[in-house]
């Protein structure tokens, strides 16, 4: 694959960029000498005139959610699982050390988890959740893992869990789920 094959792709978005900008001007050296690499940066810098010129409507709100929905559920926590925060409760109840934003951050780091908690603590930030509001938020998060826990059946996790408020039909579905996978599991 020759410079050009790479170069000429980014042609539009390289004429986007402001003068003086090193990616520009690197471009810009080698289509000094390349007379198809400056036609594509020239194509490039029509396509931005005629956008910079042109007037679209401002999106609907309703297309904007639509279109920020993907993006908000990768950012959820619910996307990075529940096992993060299993094991950070893990870390807490067994450290021995008093428990600080660094030490979790170092005991995690080049873990599986360190980006779920990388993307915790700058969503907290970004949100303004600072001191309380955080610690408030992380304990209502550990409520919500033990009460799934014990929604699920899942009994390593319920028997360490402190006991849950479950409604009556919770109970009942839990009690459920539970005679189901003994069957299943042959526990009857």
């Amino acid at each position: 694959m020759s410079a050009c094959d790479e170069l000429r792709p980014k042609a539009a978005g390289i004429a986007a960029l402001p003068e003086g900008d090193p990616e520009r001007e690197s471009f810009l050296a080698h289509a000094r000498g390349c007379p198809g690499c400056m036609e594509a940066l020239r194509e490039g810098e029509k396509l931005d005139a005629a956008l910079a010129r042109g007037e679209l409507p401002r999106p609907s709100s309703r297309a904007l959610r639509r279109a920020s929905a993907p993006i908000l559920a990768d950012l959820t926590p619910s996307r990075w699982g529940l096992r993060a925060l299993a094991a950070l409760v893990a870390f807490c109840e067994t450290s021995k050390v008093a428990l600080t934003t660094a030490g979790v951050m170092q005991h995690f780091a080049g873990g599986a988890y360190e980006d779920a908690f990388v993307a915790a603590l700058t969503a907290a930030e970004s949100e303004g959740l600072e001191g309380e509001l955080l610690e408030i938020e992380l304990v209502e998060g550990v409520k919500r893992y033990w009460l799934n826990a014990q929604k699920r059946g899942d009994d390593a996790e319920s028997r360490r869990a402190p006991p849950a408020e479950l409604s009556l039909e919770e109970t009942e579905r839990a009690r459920q789920r539970q005679l189901a996978r003994d069957r299943v599991g042959g526990n009857t």
